[in-house]
């Protein structure tokens, strides 16, 4: 997957989303977006089953490089199978988004299976 500038910045503005449930289909590129163009958003719940696409996104870097806060996040949950590396990378991804640890909630279930 391959992600342009131009494509970001026809991103809207949604500003009056307060609560946000995002599953494994969203890239790192689309998750910094989605949370730069929500400013008012205050829970964020991750559903993680297959973490592999989500890093896996040409620009992710130099998107995540581009720091900015999200003011307004309570709360942030994040159901997955297991703490691997990938979600170690959406981590990451919330903490330059100005996220603390303090806010993220981790519940680990190896059967959150979707078949």
């Amino acid at each position: 997957m391959f992600l342009y500038r131009w494509d970001l910045k026809w991103c809207p503005i949604f500003g009056k989303l307060k609560t946000l449930l995002l599953n494994e289909w969203f890239t790192a590129v689309g998750l910094v977006c989605i949370l730069r163009h929500s400013p008012v958003l205050e829970i964020l719940t991750l559903k993680l089953d297959n973490t592999e696409d989500i890093v896996g996104a040409t620009g992710a870097q130099e998107t995540k490089t581009q720091s900015f806060v999200c003011a307004c996040i309570k709360s942030v949950y994040v159901e997955c199978e297991e703490v691997d590396e990938g979600v170690l990378a959406v981590l990451n991804i919330l903490s330059t988004c100005g996220i603390l640890r303090d806010q993220i909630s981790i519940k680990e279930d190896p059967h959150t299976d979707s078949d």
